[in-house]
């Protein structure tokens, strides 16, 4: 085979891969043809979600829960006489929360029927929101360019948090709601 032919076979077994992937997405949460109608109907607000999916999510909750907790107390003791490497500290911290929110935040764009998601969009697009807030904050304190005072980081980690508490709050909104 010539180079150019391994190429062009290549290049087509990509796009079968990325079809076949982008297939799989789109029938995630779509309900099998071989279930009835009247299956599906008996379910409670017609929400199919696993217990497995369910679980994960709970847990990742109680993680959150436990990491929020830990960023809170750390960033109270924090004051003006406090080093750079103890708001640093705080700072990967909440970075952490904001991960975790984040990952939840993915966990529920696979686990929301789509036939739920109008319900759950308020609250979803809300999370997003809090958290490209978030991150503003995180920059300003991870800017050199400016090399902000431990008064002004600590002022700043604070205003983040305040939106990793919101996006908590919508969390538990999506959590109750499923």
């Amino acid at each position: 085979m010539s180079k150019q032919t391994k190429t062009w076979l290549l290049g087509l077994v990509v796009i079968i891969l990325i079809g076949v992937v982008a297939w799989q997405i789109s029938t995630f949460n779509t309900v099998p043809a071989s279930q009835s109608a009247t299956v599906v109907n008996s379910t409670a607000a017609n929400v199919m979600i696993s217990a497995s999916s369910l679980a994960l999510i709970n847990r990742d909750v109680a993680n959150l829960d436990s990491q929020m907790s830990l960023s809170v107390n750390e960033l109270s003791t924090i004051n003006a006489a406090s080093s750079q490497a103890q708001v640093s500290a705080v700072a990967k911290h909440l970075i952490t929360v904001a991960s975790l929110v984040m990952k939840l935040n993915s966990e529920f764009a696979y686990t929301i029927p789509k036939s739920n998601l109008p319900t759950f969009q308020p609250m979803l697009a809300d999370i997003n929101q809090q958290m490209a807030n978030a991150q503003i904050q995180f920059g300003a304190i991870t800017n050199t360019q400016k090399a902000p005072t431990i008064a002004q980081s600590v002022a700043d980690l604070q205003v983040a948090q305040n939106y990793l508490v919101a996006a908590r709050k919508d969390i538990g909104n999506v959590v109750q709601g499923l």
